[in-house]
């Protein structure tokens, strides 16, 4: 009789490369850089959230090291229908490429406006070359920096179900680095434009009369009847407060400039990195949520932190009046005074983003060194 064969799992690092995966926020390791707060686990237990569908890149492009506590992941969103383009960001609607779904056929959102028409990507699945839901996109600009822990996992525990195979990774690479190539030509280009169009504002200016002294900071009134010649910008394509959908689509791409500008190379966060949890099994998941929300959850965290730091200053200005003379004492108030309006204020701030119902703040003589105790009456 021949000798059965025993499959043996196949490790690999979670998350793959390649890979689908999806991607939970972890508020309370995304916080771990604060000092011991009870406030911070009880307003992260009361945080919602949900799962978002992300594709994993090699943006950093580093050697795995499994001595190193966490790992660092440049994902992109999995988004439901084409990405918006916005004309004040220098985005346009041809900057992503979709991806295939098996239950739809070959339709015309395939094509790219102004552009060649991009294939979808298809994956590399035993289950089904495409993903669950129809009319979806990858965009390098809807995408974001997280750390994860270091994790090996194999294909039983954690079964990959949607992965893109070398031919089509490379793919997508280039279709990437094309869409943020002309990214930066539009940015050039628009700062161009506007440098043209400073130019021709200043020599228009009028000249300034002999009895004003030039060195005075007089406002200048702008002759009605004077207009300047345009370079094919509007003061629309300034004024983002003037479009409406522009600042819902500003938190959308509210990474692209410290992901792909050329002055953020090499990409290093500018605080501290969210932590997140990944698996790759997308049959677990319902339904595709909107990136805008992952964003909302970020903000909310934010939020959290800015509310522990002016916990932890109010509590060096508690310890240092503690440790102060009894005919010290009295100045203490104005400062106490301003810190427990300030975190009140902020306090109120998460709370009503929040939607969460808390006790009353505790005072922070609880994290002083001394206490009440230790005072001098």
């Amino acid at each position: 009789m021949p000798a059965t064969t025993r499959s043996v799992p196949i490790p690999y690092t979670v998350p793959r490369r390649g890979a689908l995966a999806v991607m939970t926020l972890d508020p309370v390791a995304s916080l771990s850089y604060l000092p011991d707060d009870p406030m911070i686990a009880e307003m992260c237990a009361k945080l919602v959230n949900k799962d978002y569908v992300v594709y994993v890149t090699d943006g950093y492009n580093q050697p795995f090291n499994p001595n190193l506590p966490d790992q660092l992941h440049i994902v992109e969103f999995l988004v439901h229908g084409r990405p918006p383009a916005v004309d004040a960001l220098c985005i346009t609607s041809s900057m992503n490429i979709p991806m295939y779904n098996a239950h739809t056929d070959p339709p015309s959102w395939w094509s790219h406006p102004n552009s060649e028409p991009r294939l979808p990507l298809q994956c590399a699945s035993v289950r089904s070359p495409g993903i669950p839901w129809p009319e979806c996109y990858l965009s390098p600009f809807i995408a974001t920096r997280v750390r994860c822990p270091t994790l090996i996992s194999n294909d039983v525990q954690d079964p990959i179900t949607h992965f893109l195979d070398i031919p089509e990774q490379l793919r997508h690479d280039e279709c990437m680095r094309e869409d943020v190539a002309s990214w930066r030509r539009n940015l050039s280009r628009r700062e161009n434009e506007r440098e043209v169009e400073e130019d021709i504002r200043q020599r228009h200016l009028p000249e300034p009369l002999s009895d004003v002294d030039p060195w005075e900071e007089e406002e200048e009134e702008e002759d009605e009847n004077f207009a300047l010649p345009r370079v094919g910008l509007t003061e629309e394509d300034f004024d983002w407060g003037y479009q409406g959908p522009v600042p819902v689509f500003m938190t959308l791409y509210r990474n692209a400039d410290s992901l792909y500008h050329p002055e953020a190379i090499p990409p290093l966060p500018a605080s501290p990195t969210l932590a997140v949890t990944f698996h790759h099994d997308l049959s677990r998941v319902q339904m595709l949520h909107n990136p805008l929300e992952f964003f909302e959850e970020e903000d909310k965290i934010r939020e959290i932190a800015s509310v522990c730091r002016l916990r932890q200053q109010h509590c060096v200005i508690e310890n240092a009046y503690d440790l102060a003379e009894p005919e010290q004492s009295d100045p203490r108030k104005p400062p106490s005074l301003y810190f427990d309006e300030t975190i009140g204020r902020l306090r109120k701030n998460v709370l009503r983003n929040l939607n969460l119902n808390l006790p009353t703040l505790p005072k922070m003589s609880m994290f002083s060194a001394r206490g009440k105790s230790g005072r001098k009456d």
